[in-house]
């Protein structure tokens, strides 16, 4: 056997870090603004402030060794306009609302700077989403509701139902890095 190039001995990431699915209370990072694949969005960068997983996304970053590393905490809100239908504009005012609840004395003025530094409830739920390749279907948690900090101290809140893909792939186990043996009583080959 020879030996490849780099070759280092290494415990085997067990993937990114998840928030299980619930309630935080959590603080915004950074708010900017964008064009995103549906339209305008804020993109809303945040951690959780209180309780067991106090600081979880900057410790996800610190511990991250990969030269690209990303902040996890991360939320996509669809900005609407006047032509969007009423349920269009929910999840945006509702996030404005669940910040101006949290904030006392804080009134949103369309600057999404002065969102910096504000507190918000943040609901994380389950949502499956394909590989890379499109052969595996994994489920992971993300940010997929606001409420006040108040709601969600108080448990006044619902976690969402796992959103699920509608057009799945047929089921195939993930690649581990070893080659699957049948089951057979047959003489080990050593």
């Amino acid at each position: 056997m020879k030996a490849y190039s780099g070759f280092k001995a290494q415990k085997a990431s067990s993937g990114f870090p998840e928030l299980p699915a619930g309630g935080y209370v959590c603080k915004i990072i950074s708010a900017r603004d964008e064009e995103g694949t549906y339209g305008e969005q804020l993109v809303i960068a945040y951690d959780v402030t209180e309780g067991e997983y106090k600081g979880f996304w900057k410790s996800a970053y610190d511990a991250d060794t990969r030269n690209d590393k990303k902040w996890g905490g991360v939320c996509y809100i669809r900005v609407p306009d006047e032509t969007d239908e009423a349920w269009m504009r929910r999840a945006f005012e509702n996030f404005i609302y669940a910040v101006e609840e949290s904030n006392p004395g804080y009134h949103w003025d369309w600057n999404e700077g002065g969102l910096k530094g504000r507190s918000v409830g943040i609901i994380v739920g389950e949502k499956e989403k394909l590989s890379k390749d499109g052969t595996q279907v994994f489920t992971n948690t993300v940010a997929r509701g606001t409420a006040s900090v108040d709601d969600i101290r108080n448990s006044d809140f619902k976690i969402p139902k796992k959103k699920e893909l509608k057009n799945k792939p047929k089921a195939s186990a993930a690649p581990t890095g070893f080659t699957e043996m049948d089951d057979s009583d047959d003489e080990l080959p050593f």
